[in-house]
């Protein structure tokens, strides 16, 4: 038995040499648009220049189905799929036209060869393909959204790049809708808190990535460096005011935390520049009666739009304390104390309305204060 091993080990690396010597060379990733045409690469490398002939074979492998011979074809049969090169018969890439959704698959290049009276079948490790719509991207105030059509929603994803910000915080908020042709709309919705230190329009870029970190596709958009909020506290009030190129459906919001004895907002308005911008000013009042701290709390504003998306906030503190008028409690006013007051002043008016009624029936009966006892001796 070990002989026999020893006999088939030089046959094992005659047939490994051989197969090193001819290589399917195949691109491992390809995207295209919807209704354009995609270029699958597939290159023989004959290393020692053994190949006498080769016919390409390209084939479809879908998951959970057969593969389907898309190269060559039959005769009478329609095809989206040609050779780029014909005359090149090392290099056997496709045009596959009229792309549709529905093409996302890999696609294997197998390759017929003739090495000297041996016939081989060579197969390249494949292409995925992967079809898109356009990425649509819009940009709203401090709101920005990738959105794009999709065959597989699983393996595909949106990654942002956000050039300039500095203080950047931003949350995402991604979500997937499935078509009734089995397709997908994805979306990327991000809201930008902070503000860039370029005094200018910012590029604000998404890119559809799959699962293997290949680019899909890009997009991008310039936008407007954000003007940050401007926070204010004068005694009893707090204003927050914020320049904005449009402010249809945006406004201010307020965060009081633990300070119940604040309400708000007292007035909120908007005025237009000359340049087309707009200033938006809100401004609340602070009601010092249930000021329960002593020390300084945090009052924060937030720039929201009508759907939902935060565009800015800012914060400050507000101090509360007995020696400032802005969040001491006016003597007085407490409820409790007002009551007690209230209540014994009652009591004393009713004591004393009392003591006068009495005084004045002692003083109808002057008999009854002037009787005097006599022994009962004394008047035998």
């Amino acid at each position: 038995m070990a002989a026999l091993y020893l006999e088939a080990i030089p046959l094992l690396l005659a047939v490994v040499h051989t197969l090193c010597d001819i290589i399917v060379d195949q691109a491992p990733f390809a995207s295209g648009l919807i209704g354009s045409t995609a270029n699958l690469p597939c290159h023989l490398i004959d290393a020692k220049k053994q190949v006498i002939r080769a016919h390409p074979y390209w084939l479809l492998q879908k998951p959970n189905q057969s593969e389907v011979t898309l190269y060559p074809i039959k005769p009478d049969e329609v095809t989206r799929v040609q050779l780029s090169n014909e005359k090149e018969w090392k290099d056997m890439s496709i045009f596959l036209s009229n792309l549709q959704l529905s093409d996302t698959s890999k696609y294997i290049c197998r390759i017929s060869v003739l090495k000297g009276s041996e016939s081989l079948f060579k197969p390249g490790n494949g292409t995925m393909l992967y079809v898109h719509g356009p990425i649509q991207m819009d940009f709203n105030y401090s709101h920005v959204m990738c959105k794009t059509q999709v065959q597989m929603a699983e393996t595909v994803s949106f990654v942002w790049n956000f050039p300039f910000w500095d203080t950047l915080h931003w949350e995402e908020l991604s979500s997937k809708q499935q078509n009734p042709d089995g397709s997908f709309w994805i979306s990327s919705h991000v809201t930008l808190q902070g503000h860039c230190t370029a005094k200018r329009n910012v590029t604000l870029s998404c890119s559809l990535k799959n699962n293997m970190g290949y680019v899909i596709d890009k997009q991008s958009v310039e936008v407007r460096c954000p003007a940050p909020i401007e926070m204010d506290f004068n005694n009893t009030h707090v204003s927050c005011l914020n320049q904005l190129q449009e402010a249809q459906n945006i406004s201010f919001v307020w965060d009081f935390g633990p300070w119940k004895w604040m309400k708000g907002p007292e007035l909120s308005n908007q005025r237009q520049n000359p340049d087309g911008s707009y200033w938006i000013k809100s401004i609340v009042r602070l009601h010092h009666e249930r000021c329960t701290t002593k020390a300084n709390v945090t009052l924060s504003c937030s720039l929201r739009h009508s759907l939902g998306f935060t565009l800015q906030n800012q914060s400050i503190e507000v101090p509360c304390t007995d020696n400032n008028t802005g969040g001491s409690q006016p003597k007085g006013h407490h409820p409790v104390l007002f009551f007690s007051l209230l209540l014994g002043s009652t009591l004393l008016i009713l004591l004393f309305v009392l003591l006068l009624f009495y005084r004045r029936r002692q003083s109808r009966n002057p008999r009854q204060r002037l009787k005097v006892h006599v022994p009962y001796n004394a008047v035998r």
